[in-house]
């Protein structure tokens, strides 16, 4: 793996595009073997926590995120979306993010507490639209 990965907004080519359905994991994944020697890729966009792999006989699949530490495997390729520090869209008010271990090759997934009236007061003040501030206490 060497420590190489891409950290994107939407995808590698596009920071607009979404990766929600298993067609664009799929498609992105078998662009990212084609095209790049990198393994893992970390895409935010969807402000939702998702992990979609490619194995090492093409098989691509979504993961379930029902751990805080995920191991992965040296042969596959991945993308990764630790979820969104603000805004989120998953349930979840807290500020989410993850951590990669390149030793051991693993994320860690972890969710903190933020002052989420704090920030729908800044929303509000910078005269953006209230639904952006009423969502944050729900997450979504």
């Amino acid at each position: 793996m060497g420590g190489r990965f891409l950290a994107c907004h939407g995808t590698p080519t596009s920071a607009d595009t979404y990766i929600a359905y298993h067609f664009q994991g799929k498609r992105v994944l078998n662009q990212m073997q084609k095209n790049t020697p990198l393994k893992i890729c970390f895409f935010g966009h969807t402000h939702r926590r998702a992990l979609w792999y490619r194995d090492i006989r093409g098989t691509v699949a979504s993961r379930e995120i029902s751990q805080p530490k995920v191991l992965l495997e040296s042969e596959g390729h991945y993308l990764i979306n630790p979820g969104s520090v603000g805004q989120p869209r998953d349930g979840n008010p807290e500020a989410a993010y993850a951590l990669f271990d390149g030793e051991e090759f693993s994320i860690h997934f972890k969710s903190v507490p933020y002052d989420v009236a704090g920030a729908q007061r800044r929303i509000i003040a910078a005269g953006l639209p209230p639904f952006l501030a009423e969502r944050l206490a729900q997450g979504i």
